[in-house]
C-alpha cells in the first residue's frame, strides 16, 4: 500500500463512491457481501486499493497546508516539483499564542518587531502526494490560497 486504509468512517463517508469503484471492478452489492462474509483477501485487496486511489486523488487537489504551533507558523505551497514553505516564529517568552487568532492580530499590530519570518524551498524526498499525506497524517491541515496569500503579505510587510 502507497497510503493507508481508509477507517471505517471514511469508508461510511464514502459509501457510494465505494459503490461505484466495486461496479467499476465488476463486483455487485451480493457479490460484495460475500466477500466481506469470508473475509477473503481479495475483499482486503479491494479496500486497499480504493484506500490507495481515494488518498491519490485527494493529495493531487491540496495545493496548501498549514502547522501551527503556539510559537510558530508555517506554511507550504505545494507546486509541483517543490515546496515552498513561508513562517512566521516569535520568541517563547512572548505572550502572544499562534494558534489564536486574536494573538496573530496582536502580533501585527504591537509586536511586528519580535517575530521572524522566512521563505525556503525544498524539493520532494518521495512523491509529492506521499509528503503531502505524511505532513496531514502528522497534523498538518489543508488550507486555501487566501490563507498562504495572507502570511505571505504579512512576511512580506515585515521585511519592509
Amino acid at each position: 500500500m502507497k497510503y493507508r486504509c481508509l477507517t471505517y468512517k471514511e469508508f461510511d463517508l464514502l459509501s457510494t463512491d465505494f459503490s461505484n469503484f466495486l461496479y467499476s471492478e465488476g463486483i455487485n452489492r451480493y457479490e460484495w457481501k460475500i466477500l466481506q462474509d469470508q473475509y477473503s483477501d481479495y475483499a482486503f485487496k479491494l479496500l486497499k486499493k480504493y484506500s490507495d486511489l481515494t488518498f491519490e486523488k485527494v493529495m493531487k487537489d491540496v495545493q496548501y497546508l498549514e502547522y501551527r504551533t503556539a510559537k510558530q507558523l508555517l506554511l507550504f505551497e505545494c507546486r509541483k516539483e517543490q515546496f515552498v514553505t513561508i513562517g512566521i516564529e516569535i520568541p517563547k517568552n512572548s505572550s502572544i499564542n499562534l494558534t489564536d487568532i486574536s494573538s496573530f492580530q496582536e502580533l501585527s499590530k504591537n509586536e511586528l518587531h519580535i517575530c521572524r519570518t522566512f521563505k525556503f524551498d525544498s524539493p520532494y524526498r518521495s512523491s509529492r502526494e506521499e509528503e503531502i499525506f505524511n505532513f496531514i497524517e502528522a497534523g498538518y491541515y489543508i488550507v486555501d490560497e487566501k490563507t498562504y496569500n495572507r502570511i505571505n503579505f504579512f512576511r512580506q510587510a515585515y521585511l519592509n
